[in-house]
């Protein structure tokens, strides 16, 4: 009984260690972005190209340079996030994201269409409640936008 009991707290240990070393990668899309998409994680620079990162909570994340084209954040939560020098494209879906103060600038690539009441104006996202603070929008044409 003692060994059964020693063996099995051996082989449990090993398997912690063996996880430990090597985490699962659930969501990495690229081998240098191998955390799974959470609130406040830093994903800067990685490629989500294609990716179905739909209904993920992800508030406060960190998207700088990111490349988000064909990606699918349908039903996210972006409040907060930081998308500035991303690239999306027109199949970049953000519809029925949460985008509360999303924070952008120098967005690269062709406006997504899948939300109405948000434009890509300038390389930033438009919309309400976007966090325009420090924005360079001189000479934008505003006309339609919903602040």
């Amino acid at each position: 009984m003692k060994n059964g009991v020693l063996m099995y707290f051996l082989l449990l240990v090993i398997g912690m260690g063996v996880l430990l070393l090597n985490p699962p990668k659930a969501y990495a899309v690229s081998p240098n972005c191998a955390a799974a998409p959470v609130p406040g994680v830093d994903l800067s620079g990685c490629d989500f190209t294609g990716a179905n990162l739909s209904g993920l909570r992800l508030n406060g994340a960190d998207l700088r340079g990111a490349k988000l084209s064909g990606t699918d954040f349908r039903g996210s939560n972006l409040t907060d996030v930081n998308i500035s020098g991303a690239t999306v494209s027109n199949t970049t879906n953000f519809s029925s994201a949460t985008m509360d103060n999303i924070k952008s600038g120098n967005i690269k690539g062709s406006a997504p269409i899948t939300r109405s009441d948000w434009q890509l104006i300038k390389g930033y996202f438009i919309g309400p409640k976007a966090n325009l603070s420090g924005a360079n929008l001189s000479g934008a044409n505003l006309s339609g936008a919903n602040l």
